[in-house]
């Protein structure tokens, strides 16, 4: 069975959005030049989706599981830089959430599964990112 062709639509759209949005279209660096811990963990989070949504329209499940177990273990990583931080807390939580359920949609090899968490993720990224830039807790 194919991909339905608006699912898979749907998914390059959002990586657009997030590309745009978090400014992901360019390598990370801070001010005085150097990466710093979060700029890699971000990237290898944006890997990680870039790779899911290769996977998405090749049909590659294992690919798909791969790239979602990474994406929620580099989501634990992230976690411990701003434990204190309740709403942060929330929002890793919830996208840790999305990503093992998109592994797991991928180990039952669930092309529907697998899109709508590839889609969840992807609005989980969007509103963390959207909160702190504006400065602002998890609603």
């Amino acid at each position: 069975m194919r991909a339905p062709r608006i699912l898979v639509s749907i998914a390059c759209e959002l990586t657009a959005v997030v590309l745009a949005a978090t400014g992901a279209a360019t390598p990370a660096a801070a001010a005085d030049g150097k990466t710093n811990t979060t700029q890699v963990l971000m990237r290898q989070k944006l890997e990680s989706v870039h790779g899911i949504l290769d996977a998405l329209a090749l049909e590659d499940y294992a690919k798909m599981q791969h790239h979602a177990t990474l994406l929620a273990e580099v989501g634990r990583a992230s976690t411990w830089q701003k434990a204190t931080d309740p709403a942060f807390m929330r929002y890793s939580a919830n996208f840790q959430a999305s990503a093992t359920a998109l592994a797991e949609a991928a180990a039952k090899k669930s092309l529907e599964g697998v899109s709508i968490g590839y889609v969840r993720v992807v609005m989980d990224c969007l509103i963390c990112h959207n909160a702190v830039r504006a400065g602002r807790p998890m609603p």
